[in-house]
């Protein structure tokens, strides 16, 4: 009788685990995703396992759109389309990002910004460009030009609360605060214009206290009170009509954009 009921346990635990392999377990925020994209490819990949695409990547002046529901959904967010706007949302906590189809303005979290090619309509499908709406999420985006692939990753995205607070294009300021208790080393970090592909390296041993904020300047009124002001250049690098920046530390990981 015992090895009867042993038998019966063994095989209902087989049946579990096959109902947990073809299902598959929610993935927590703190899991390791990677994303494969190709161009012109409907095959996609999520950590090494296949998904089929109901649109493939293209290219569009220069930059990389996807479909924005298999990427914004495999990133733990939710998308919401307004026809008569044209415009798609999406929403990850307490992100907001909204899209309109054919402008290169968008908002975050309702701040306006600038994107150098907008959303767009192909066969049917809503496509938007990869690199923004990925790094906006908190995910890094590499392109590999020999496979023409896309690659999207959160194994190097940090969980230091530092983050780019306000950002002056006329002024040629960017404030960023530690929004953390715990002082932060931020040795080799760096400042990047993205529109100019520019970049500003925080010097050795720079700390930036808990609660407290460093300005860098840049401009003919570039000056330097360290800790709390730091010095770029006098050349001017941010562009007015509209420039992201984005902080990085010294393992690479995004820290912080803002449009």
């Amino acid at each position: 009788m015992r090895a009867h009921r042993k038998g019966r346990l063994l095989v209902v635990l087989f049946v579990i685990s096959l109902l947990v392999r073809s299902v598959g377990l929610p993935v927590s925020a703190e899991s390791t995703k990677k994303l494969e994209l190709f161009v012109g490819n409907t095959t996609a990949y999520v950590n090494g396992v296949g998904v089929k695409l109901d649109a493939p990547p293209v290219i569009q002046s220069g930059r990389t759109l996807v479909p924005v529901r298999f990427i914004s959904e495999q990133m733990g967010a939710k998308v919401t389309w307004d026809g008569v706007k044209k415009q798609v949302t999406i929403v990850q906590g307490s992100k907001t990002i909204i899209l309109t189809i054919n402008s290169s303005k968008v908002l975050v979290n309702g701040k306006s910004a600038t994107i150098d090619v907008p959303a767009k309509i192909i066969n049917d499908r809503t496509m938007v460009p990869v690199r923004f709406v990925s790094e906006q999420l908190g995910y890094n985006v590499q392109w590999v030009a020999e496979s023409k692939k896309v690659v999207i990753d959160n194994s190097k995205v940090s969980t230091v609360s530092v983050s780019i607070i306000s950002k002056d294009l006329a002024g040629e300021k960017v404030i960023i605060k530690n929004n953390g208790n715990t002082d932060v080393d931020m040795s080799g970090w760096q400042l990047i214009s993205v529109e100019g592909n520019q970049v500003f390296t925080f010097p050795q041993k720079f700390v930036l206290k808990a609660g407290q904020t460093v300005t860098i300047t840049s401009g003919k009124n570039a000056y330097s009170n360290p800790p709390s002001v730091l010095k770029w250049t006098n050349a001017n690098i941010w562009n007015n009509d509209g420039d992201a920046a984005k902080l990085v530390d010294s393992k690479g990981r995004v820290i912080s954009t803002l449009p």
